[in-house]
């Protein structure tokens, strides 16, 4: 697998580019990470501090840095700021495996945005970086992303119950997976 990511890969689809965050991104980061609609299903809290996103950015750049992970940000062609964060999470090296996470701004939400950005970062996953398979793991219960994945021809493999702990409740787990059938560079950001 190829994790070497200097240059940085910016990656472009018919509407969007996928850049690198950088700290100036603070002020849209901090939104998408404290928005209750946008962290809804994240299993993950509110972010309630400019702090908090200063951290998130140092670590993900520490990621990149490391080749354990990698973030872009989303923004519209015509626009600097960002609508969204798409990032393969983390990398399980030995299974040539790689995590899918996503946020998008609720103003952008139904466009097909995010299916643009996802099929050209699972296309990077196959292509550039080398991986056998993209994951998600996603809340049962948010349908949305659910119907994304299943766009973008990904399986579901596992469900899950009550394997997650989260502000008092159990939440269920719901696994999709899509396996690298050697596709040509480009197919999945034409999907």
């Amino acid at each position: 697998m190829n994790t070497h990511f200097d240059p940085f890969p910016v990656l472009v689809t018919d509407r969007l580019i996928l850049r690198q965050i950088n700290y100036n991104d603070s002020p849209e980061i901090y939104f998408l990470r404290s928005d209750p609609e946008v962290m809804r299903y994240t299993g993950q809290p509110l972010a309630v501090s400019t702090e908090e996103i200063t951290e998130y950015i140092r670590k993900h750049l520490e990621l990149i840095s490391s080749g354990e992970g990698i973030i872009w940000g989303m923004q519209l062609k015509e626009e600097t700021r960002l609508i969204g964060l798409i990032s393969y999470r983390k990398f399980l090296f030995d299974h040539f495996r790689g995590e899918v996470g996503y946020g998008l701004h609720p103003q952008y939400h139904s466009k097909g945005l995010m299916h643009e950005a996802l099929g050209s970062v699972i296309d990077f996953g196959f292509n550039r970086i080398g991986l056998h398979s993209v994951e998600a793991n996603v809340d049962k219960d948010n349908t949305a992303s659910i119907k994304l994945l299943e766009r973008n021809q990904f399986i579901r493999e596992a469900h899950f119950k009550e394997n997650y702990y989260f502000e008092g409740s159990f939440i269920d787990s719901v696994i999709y997976s899509l396996i690298d059938n050697a596709k040509p560079p480009g197919y999945y950001a034409g999907v």
